[in-house]
């Protein structure tokens, strides 16, 4: 079956490498001797207590790191819908693809408000 001139097999695998770059895999954790770690923040922000550090800066970077990811997905996200729009306004506006592509669009949106919700807790 074809669909706007490329066939429905194509188009979920176009759409199963975007899921698959939307979650990529999580860094390995790195033990940190204190004395390089020290050297990046200051002695007032830090304590080292029994091998784990007990920081608020540290939560601040992760979430600050969780921001920006979420922000670089929500880009790759929206690229993809702009192809997906590209796809639906070669045929007829009223068809299945345009009704997926809105569908998408306010599904996006929706998600990026509560994404942005989400991050006003942590700033």
């Amino acid at each position: 079956m074809k669909i706007y001139g490329t066939n429905v097999h194509s188009l979920k695998n176009f759409l199963k490498k975007i899921e698959l770059t939307a979650h990529p895999k999580p860094a390995k954790a790195i033990n940190l001797p204190p004395t390089s770690f020290e050297s990046r923040i200051s002695h007032s922000e830090l304590s080292y207590v029994q091998g784990s550090y007990n920081l608020l800066a540290l939560e601040k970077t992760k979430a600050s790191r969780f921001y920006w990811r979420s922000r670089k997905l929500s880009v790759s996200l929206l690229l993809a819908l702009e192809k997906t729009q590209r796809l639906a306004s070669i045929g007829a506006r009223e068809n299945s693809a345009s009704r997926f592509y809105w569908r998408s669009r306010k599904l996006s949106v929706s998600l990026l408000l509560a994404l942005d919700r989400f991050l006003c807790t942590f700033v």
